[in-house]
């Protein structure tokens, strides 16, 4: 599914534009980028604590690295947003970035599918309602 934050990361600079519409648009492009780096670092962390919650050292020991070099990758993305925005480089480094990040947010579901079939059903942490709530208020 692509969602509008997937869909602004991917698009292209529509020509021609003024000044501000382009700086507009770049703002818009970044912080779609974030809030998709945001998500999926989410999923991430939520799968980890899944792991935990498992207590299966075998399931834990044999995610553990791969999660924690996906949890480096979004790091390392987020930081080169940050970097492109503030040297003001977003036009140039905007299709490279965005096909990066939705590549890594494929491999991750990839991997989170497969994690969640080890680990079968799963009833919630303390506090998820809560989060869903939250997220209906929005």
């Amino acid at each position: 599914m692509i969602t509008t934050d997937a869909a602004i990361i991917l698009s292209t600079s529509p020509a021609p534009l003024s000044a501000a519409a382009i700086q507009t648009y770049h703002t818009n492009w970044v912080r779609a980028a974030e809030r998709t780096l945001q998500r999926l670092q989410t999923s991430i962390d939520h799968i980890h604590l899944r792991i935990f919650a498992a207590l299966s050292s075998e399931t834990l020991d044999e995610k553990e690295a791969v999660i924690q070099s996906f949890n480096a990758r979004v790091a390392r993305l987020l930081s080169r947003v940050w970097f492109v925005e503030l040297n003001d480089k977003v036009a140039e480094s905007m299709n490279t970035i965005g096909l990066q990040i939705m590549l890594l947010a494929n491999e991750w579901e990839g991997l989170k599918t497969e994690i969640e079939e080890r680990l079968g059903p799963f009833n919630g942490f303390e506090g998820d309602i809560e989060e869903e709530s939250d997220e209906a208020e929005e």
